[in-house]
């Protein structure tokens, strides 16, 4: 089992990481991503991804694997070698079978988030009944219960599902690999129990309606200070608004409008977090000429206003730059 995101690119420096890891950076023209990989158990693989870079060529291969992906933060769309795409915003919880091959992955405001649990159902069923048979967990089933024919399941992660992902990005730092593990095996308990609703399945279109969405959504993170409207959509791309909106919904799973109120916040977070412009300079660079109105619509969006936002951003950063993620002396065989 692969890390999740395979990736066709030059630029690889894999290195040991603490408590039993494998880091793995890239470095590509526009940026860098950085993928943290924990083997748990036989047939389940924990991945953290941190990705500062626009787009990844994938060159993943079909496989009988059920992938698992959760944002936290940023955005993260992906392109289906037979066609389709699935589209990851913050707090968004996703399943995909892996006999559907990746072609492509975009990060269209540069900047994600998030973790990702791959499944081998048959080789962890088999570890867990030899030794957790008092768990009783039942995964055998579970591609074909989340992803049916083939399909996605893309949903917003609540209750329970939230609050473990949220653990599991947030460990304690003294014994996590020990905390991987037990959360891990909460995740197989609660998946054994859940039963998904009301999944976003896979979106098959013609290639060239594929093309047409692709240039509407493109042109909806255009030019962020000024409004677009659907009949400009609808007049630029040649569709009309009711087919535009209907289909633009089916591959991206929101409306047009939604999708480019979800980029503004999108944008003006990675602004808040990278600069030091104040919230109505941010505002206004995404299009807001009123900052409550502004504020407010963050908030809706990423949860926090945005003052707390760059708050919190900071402290995680401040984080990361004392905690040591590996060391020459902690690796194994380091001289």
């Amino acid at each position: 089992m692969e890390n999740v995101l395979r990736l066709q690119s030059d630029g690889i420096d894999a290195r040991a990481a603490s408590h039993g890891g494998t880091v793995t950076r890239v470095d590509g023209p526009d940026g860098w991503c950085e993928f943290t990989e924990y083997m748990l158990y036989p047939g389940v693989l924990l991945q953290f991804n941190d990705v500062h870079i626009q787009t990844i060529n994938e060159s993943s291969e079909a496989g009988e694997l059920l992938e698992l992906n959760y944002c936290a933060d940023g955005l993260y769309e992906c392109e289906f070698k037979r066609g389709g795409y699935a589209r990851v915003a913050g707090g968004i919880f996703a399943a995909c079978g892996m006999d559907r091959a990746k072609s492509l992955s975009r990060f269209p405001t540069g900047f994600y988030k998030g973790v990702s649990v791959v499944i081998d159902a048959k080789r962890a069923q088999k570890y867990m009944d030899a030794a957790h048979p008092e768990l009783m967990i039942d995964i055998s089933d579970l591609p074909g219960r989340m992803c049916p024919a083939g399909t996605c399941f893309v949903a917003r992660a609540e209750g329970a599902l939230r609050q473990l992902f949220d653990q599991i990005m947030n460990p304690p730092e003294c014994v996590r690999g020990a905390y991987y593990r037990v959360k891990l095996l909460e995740l197989l308990m609660l998946l054994t129990m859940w039963q998904p609703g009301g999944a976003v399945g896979g979106t098959y279109l013609a290639r060239d309606r594929m093309e047409q969405l692709r240039l509407v959504r493109d042109h909806l993170t255009m030019e962020l200070d000024r409004e677009i409207t659907l009949e400009e959509l609808s007049r630029t791309h040649g569709m009309c608004e009711t087919q535009l909106k209907r289909d633009f919904k089916r591959v991206y799973g929101i409306s047009p409008a939604a999708y480019r109120r979800a980029y503004r916040m999108e944008q003006a977070a990675r602004i808040l977090r990278d600069t030091d412009k104040s919230v109505t300079e941010v505002a206004m660079q995404v299009g807001y000429l009123n900052p409550s109105k502004f504020s407010h619509a963050f908030r809706a969006e990423m949860g926090v206003p945005p003052a707390e936002y760059r708050k919190r951003s900071d402290c995680l950063e401040r984080q990361a730059r004392n905690e040591t993620v590996w060391s020459g002396q902690n690796a194994p065989g380091a001289l």
